[in-house]
């Protein structure tokens, strides 16, 4: 039971990812990055804090305990997964499409595990090696029917996207070699204020005090970035505490999948029937991968 509610949250976690990719791609017609990721990260950090205290009853004693260390393994994962990550995917995502950003999003499983491997010395099984082609295959297939470069802003954009994967592929690494014992929705709100004050100072440095006209307009869609953002760091956080960082790495395979689909759905970006086959062999691969690793239950 363990290991299906971890394969459950993972899988949350990485749809909370696909929904704020999708949506931010929407807020950036009307709103600058900047002043997106401000009001999100904002949103979030209010919305887990009020959830800690709704279910864990004011407990705030746990952050005095917090060494120095605690304190900077938190900053630096706030920074990897929030501040760097989404900087560099929203401003690739201006260029290019939200399924072609999920698309790229697609080699972060095979960094990961490539991380995993380096950092915490887990091994490579054959299932994991056949995880890893078998959904490379997958997504090379939906990738040759829908990312086409047309342009010099577009490879920008798509460099962009890539880049954004290699701190965030750190945070997932470092979340499982530094678990953090602060309550979930604590840590959570923690990340999440860290980074709205990162993107506050980034704005006042950056001089640009205008750019909020749009922001009661679209304060809804906002919303829902800012808690389904919350929300990745409770349900990833709470799956790293049940699964391996191998397994947790290959769910994020799923990313691109959810972002397609959303995609198709919110902004109308068809899905074809190259990116549906391409689909089921990410599916088919990591859920090979998970029964093969060890009990479901």
């Amino acid at each position: 039971m363990k290991n299906i509610m971890g394969y459950s949250l993972l899988l949350l976690a990485q749809l909370m990812i696909a929904i704020t990719i999708v949506v931010s791609k929407y807020l950036l017609i009307f709103i600058p990055v900047i002043n997106i990721l401000i009001v999100r990260f904002f949103i979030a950090f209010i919305f887990l804090l009020l959830m800690h205290i709704v279910v864990d009853k004011f407990e705030f004693k746990s952050i005095y305990y917090l060494s120095v260390t605690n304190w900077v393994v938190i900053i630096f994962q706030a920074v990897c997964a929030g501040f760097l990550f989404n900087i560099f995917l929203l401003l690739g995502l201006k260029y290019t499409s939200a399924g072609n950003a999920g698309i790229i999003t697609s080699i972060l499983p095979a960094i990961i595990i490539i991380f995993s491997v380096v950092f915490l010395k887990e091994k490579i099984t054959i299932s994991i090696i056949f995880c890893v082609l078998f959904s490379v295959l997958g997504l090379v297939i939906i990738n040759a029917h829908s990312f086409y470069i047309g342009s010099s802003t577009q490879l920008y954009g798509c460099m962009l996207v890539f880049i954004s994967l290699i701190p965030d592929a750190i945070y997932y690494i470092s979340s499982k070699r530094h678990p953090n014992k602060l309550p979930i929705y604590l840590i959570s709100s923690l990340i999440n204020g860290i980074n709205f004050l990162l993107f506050f100072i980034l704005y006042v440095i950056y001089g640009n005090y205008g750019g909020f006209s749009n922001i009661a307009k679209e304060l809804l869609f906002l919303i829902i970035t800012g808690i389904s953002t919350g929300f990745f760091y409770v349900f990833w956080l709470s799956a790293c505490q049940r699964v391996k960082a191998s397994i947790a790495g290959l769910s994020t395979a799923f990313m691109p999948i959810f972002t397609l689909i959303i995609a198709d759905i919110f902004l109308g970006e068809r899905i074809t029937l190259f990116q549906i086959l391409g689909m089921v062999l990410v599916v088919i691969a990591i859920l090979s991968n998970v029964f093969k690793s060890g009990k479901i239950i």
